[in-house]
């Protein structure tokens, strides 16, 4: 093999363990997999309901609806609106780091329920509520009754900013494989 040709596959093995490294690194535990790993942890000690803190579920659904009031940083909500035993956080992950010391969580446990619930927070909302109401009047012999009947409707969830980003990566990447690939071929003719 020459000299074009070993460049060529150093460069495309580089291309595939980067793009599998950044993939890997991108995976989120789903909802039902924070909740395991949450309780497994032993976190329920104090995240119970009726506990000294918030459920895992209020939680998760505290993240999704204030989410967009804090442009997706996390760490302004939690310097806002945490307190343990009177000790405020500058962070959100100083905050985990302390609940993770508290249950002797390992760093690749708290690393994954952090990375989950700064997912949900940045969600922008998570799941949107519209809420309508209807308003009727119904005249009667002696008076007027107004009826109002309020309803509320899930909205469809909206997807996580930069779902899309491996796909796009690995699409750029191909393409800049496949321009060297055509130099490659073309000077050696």
């Amino acid at each position: 093999m020459n000299k074009q040709g070993t460049a060529l596959l150093v460069l495309l093995l580089v291309f595939i363990l980067s793009t599998g490294v950044y993939v890997y690194s991108q995976n989120t535990l789903t909802e039902d997999e924070a909740r395991n790993l949450f309780e497994s942890l032993g976190c329920i000690g104090c995240h119970a309901s009726g506990g000294v803190a918030k459920p895992f579920d209020e939680i998760v659904s505290t993240y999704k609806t204030v989410g967009q009031q804090y442009n997706g940083d996390i760490d302004a909500y939690t310097r806002e609106n945490v307190e343990y035993f009177g000790q405020t956080f500058d962070s959100f992950d100083a905050l985990m780091q302390q609940m993770g010391a508290n249950v002797g969580a390992t760093d690749q446990d708290i690393q994954a329920l952090s990375q989950y619930f700064k997912s949900v927070f940045t969600q922008q909302g998570g799941t949107e509520q519209e809420t309508t109401k209807e308003t009727t009047t119904q005249p009667s012999p002696t008076q007027t009754e107004t009826t109002t009947k309020e309803t509320t409707t899930p909205q469809a969830e909206k997807p996580a900013i930069g779902t899309n980003t491996p796909l796009i990566v690995f699409g750029i990447a191909a393409v800049i494989i496949i321009a060297v690939l055509l130099v490659v071929f073309t000077a050696r003719k």
